[in-house]
């Protein structure tokens, strides 16, 4: 079971860009939309989320927010300075989905 279905299994509401936008949709007000309304961000992390200016904006934006963030590891990998300048007194979580099967 991934995060996702043990979330939704927990009766949780879960929102994923993946699958929360439509074609056609108003990409940057979904995803805003979405922050705005949710509870709290779990960041599922990886080299290549690091490596992403949306993953940055999306964190910056829920941490502007006041939203509780749970940073989630789900490979080893270089920590950058920017996170760790802002996220590194958050509690973190190392989760291998590989593990799992």
């Amino acid at each position: 079971m991934n995060i996702k279905d043990e979330l939704l299994s927990a009766g949780q509401k879960v929102w994923m860009d993946e699958q929360g936008i439509a074609g056609g949709d108003d990409w940057l007000g979904r995803i805003g939309t979405a922050l705005d309304e949710a509870k709290a961000l779990i960041a599922i992390l990886s080299p290549e989320a690091f490596g992403s200016e949306w993953v940055r904006r999306e964190l910056n934006y829920a941490d502007k927010a006041r939203k509780p963030i749970l940073p989630v590891f789900c490979e080893h990998c270089d920590i950058p300075s920017w996170f760790e300048l802002q996220f590194g007194g958050l509690q973190r979580l190392d989760w291998n989905p590989l593990d799992e099967e």
